[in-house]
Parts: C-alpha cells; structure tokens; sequence
C-alpha cells in the first residue's frame, strides 16, 4: 500500500471515529461535546495554517459543535459565547483566504 493510501485510509478511520464519539446513541452529552469541539478547534488550527482540506471540512464540525453545545447548554449565555466566538473565527478566516 503506498504512502499516500495509508495516509486517506487514516483519514477516513479518523472521521469514522469522530462520528461515533459524537453520536448520542454511543456517548453521553459531555464526552460527545469534548470530541466536537477538539474536532473544531484541531480544524481550526491547521485551516489558519493553510490546510484546505481543513477549511473544507470546518464548516461541518462547526455545525456539529453548535448543534452539541446547543444540547448541552440549552441556548444559555454560555452556548452564545461559544456560538459567537466561533463565528468570529470563521469569519477571520474567511478574511485571511479572501485576502
């Protein structure tokens, strides 16, 4: 196997375990909410970084992060603070890509 299916094989296994460690049916809110916002926060860092595949695949984990916290933290102060700190970082991206 070379190098470079090794290494799309991982990322399927990695997006496989993101999605079970998320799913409600196998993990409890706050384990679920930890692995959406590391999921988030990992994308983040390497789409500042450059990494376009990151930056393709950061609008979903920002949409299951939300989703998460919004279950988490029933629209609360708390959920709007993380709501709209991450938009901002978004929305900085956007800016350094546009740029």
């Amino acid at each position: 196997m070379t190098k470079a299916k090794k290494l799309y094989a991982a990322k399927e296994l990695k997006d496989v375990v993101i999605s079970i460690q998320t799913d409600r049916n196998f993990f409890g809110i706050t384990d679920r909410f930890n692995a959406a916002q590391s999921l988030y926060h990992n994308l983040l860092k390497e789409a500042q970084a450059g990494n376009i595949e990151s930056v393709e695949k950061i609008g979903d984990a920002l949409t299951l992060y939300l989703e998460i916290a919004s279950e988490m933290y029933a629209r609360s102060a708390k959920f709007r603070d993380i709501r709209d700190n991450e938009l901002k970082d978004l929305n900085d991206l956007i800016v350094k890509f546009a740029g």
